[in-house]
């Protein structure tokens, strides 16, 4: 145990309330760490560099990136890890997670030397901690002044990875998984070792980072779109654009009371000790200039790219833009406005609104037309979302609203099947693909003509997702 090495790697923006423990915390567990500072606009980098002239064993890569690119970055960082200083195994964690050893009496070497050959990595399952009216203004350590956290982990992982495998690693852009020559790794779920995380420090924080996250992703083009990268930043951020009153004059948003059922206090994990360069945060404060830096930044390199290609002005220009019609034609017929029991064979835990089948289904015939209303269904074989009525309505149309507020994300719905089943269990099946149908955004299936109980859309195939927006039954 001795000789293993243990580098841990981690990717900053804009944390200086949070960086310094973060460090130290690890710095208890691990030989090494390696900070990739994606361009900060505080004072993130400076506090790094202060550790570093410290003596602590840290290692800083200032790396501007205006767009989103964590896959690349967090694999450039394991080999960095491996290649520079022979890491034995690599520990991702955000810049606002912090490793809790507390079940392996705080010695997470000795764990991972149990860990069976067969296994490629380590998946550790996470705990939210939040901001609450209960935390001490005055205390500058992050872990020492939230001290309220979920009661059960979230289902959401990050990884230790072998850092002596051979074969092209990759790792995924949130640290959730690895991939070994593009398949995934054979990871081991710890029962063990979890993850503490700060997503939330404060109301302000979240703001921020909503508008920043996703005017990151927006600014990578459809390389990140398509994927639906950051779709956990499209709520809150189009809430924010269009119901602005509804986070800024929300006190319960900004003063934030636990619900006991759902959260229970903790502390004790932090292993680091006192902070030295980290200053109490005045989170409003640094909500207005990050946005308003980060937006100065991704305007400038705009311009830039505008004055290297100049042709490409004509094609930004108000004109080029012509309107675009999202959902089409809706049947003239009358539409069903009876009770409808909706479910669905999966929730997504990162990716969907709403966490249990029952809610996220139903999402479907809320009547909703926002393009941050959509089900989401976790990457599985044959997802499925179903309908029932109750009892058979004379059905002649449905319309299928499928997703638009990201242009990559439309293709995932085709092909699909219709499954038909009336009161007496009979079953017919249509099944739609994408050279089948007019528009990818409205999918009109019409001359149904049938008595119809349930109706069911079904992904045939391996590893799909059930994403769409609407589901609308005309009699």
């Amino acid at each position: 145990m001795d000789d293993m090495k243990l580098v841990g790697v981690t990717r900053t923006l804009n944390e200086n309330d949070i960086i310094e423990s973060v460090i130290r915390h690890h710095l208890a567990l691990v030989d090494h760490v390696i900070v990739m500072d994606d361009g900060s606009n505080d004072n993130t980098a400076e506090i790094v560099y202060s550790l570093i002239e410290e003596g602590l064993p840290v290692s800083i890569i200032e790396r501007r990136c205006v767009i989103f690119d964590e896959g690349n970055r967090n694999t450039v960082l394991y080999n960095l890890a491996k290649n520079k200083f022979c890491a034995d195994w690599v520990l991702f964690f955000d810049a606002d997670e912090f490793v809790d050893v507390r079940r392996v009496d705080n010695d997470l070497k000795r764990y991972l030397e149990g860990i069976p050959e067969n296994f490629d990595s380590v998946s550790l399952d996470m705990f939210n901690y939040t901001d609450s009216i209960f935390d001490d203004g005055n205390e500058r350590n992050v872990p020492r002044r939230l001290l309220w956290r979920t009661k059960n982990p979230l289902d959401v992982f990050k990884v230790i990875v072998r850092g002596n495998l051979e074969g092209v690693v990759s790792i995924h852009a949130g640290n959730h998984c690895g991939y070994l020559d593009g398949v995934p790794m054979n990871s081991l779920r710890s029962d063990n070792v979890f993850i503490s995380h700060y997503p939330r420090r404060s109301g302000w924080q979240d703001i921020y980072k909503w508008v920043i996250g996703r005017l990151k992703i927006t600014a990578a083009g459809r390389a990140e779109t398509e994927k639906g990268t950051g779709s956990h930043y499209i709520h809150p951020f189009n809430v924010l654009v269009n119901n602005t009153e509804a986070i800024l004059k929300n006190n319960d948003f900004f003063f934030v009371k636990p619900n006991p059922n759902l959260f229970e206090k903790d502390s004790g994990f932090y292993l680091g000790i006192e902070l030295k360069y980290t200053e109490i945060v005045d989170y409003k404060d640094k909500c207005i200039q990050m946005v308003l830096k980060y937006t100065m930044e991704l305007a400038r390199d705009f311009g830039k790219i505008i004055d290297e290609y100049p042709d490409i002005s004509n094609r930004v220009r108000g004109d080029h833009f012509q309107r675009r019609e999202i959902y089409g034609e809706m049947p003239a017929l009358p539409e069903y406005e009876g009770h409808i029991e909706t479910s669905q064979s999966s929730v997504d835990p990162v990716w969907a609104i709403r966490k249990n089948t029952k809610d996220d289904s139903s999402l479907l015939i809320n009547g909703s037309m926002r393009p941050d209303n959509y089900n989401h269904t976790a990457n599985q074989d044959t997802p499925w979302w179903s309908a029932d009525f109750g009892q058979g309505i004379a059905l002649k149309e449905i319309v299928v609203v499928n997703r638009f507020d990201q242009e990559g994300v439309k293709d995932r719905l085709f092909p699909f099947d219709i499954i038909l089943e009336d009161g007496n269990g009979e079953t017919t099946v249509r099944s739609i693909g994408s050279g089948t149908t007019a528009s990818r955004e409205c999918v009109a299936i019409k001359g149904i003509d049938k008595n119809v109980r349930k109706m069911t859309i079904s992904l045939p195939g391996c590893g799909r997702y059930l994403s769409i927006s609407q589901v609308r039954f005309f009699l």
